[in-house]
């Protein structure tokens, strides 16, 4: 399952709005990158533990919480 099905699946599950998950779903995203960055490690009971010094961080040009870059913007 990728995020769009997720999100849809999400959706269709919970009854709110496509628009509305995607939304939660990209700051949810942002705030975990956000903490990897920083070497925190998320934990999410009863799913899976993720820490910066087991994973790969990659850059990635788009700046979400700025509006700025990626194709949509040029």
């Amino acid at each position: 399952m990728n995020k769009t099905q997720l999100i849809k699946q999400v959706s269709k599950v919970s009854g709110i709005s496509i628009a509305d998950v995607k939304h939660i779903a990209d700051v949810t995203i942002d705030v975990i990158e956000d903490a990897i960055a920083e070497w925190e490690t998320i934990e999410i009971k009863g799913f899976h533990t993720v820490s910066g010094n087991h994973i790969k961080i990659e850059v990635n040009a788009t700046n979400h919480k700025k509006g700025i870059g990626g194709a949509e913007n040029e």
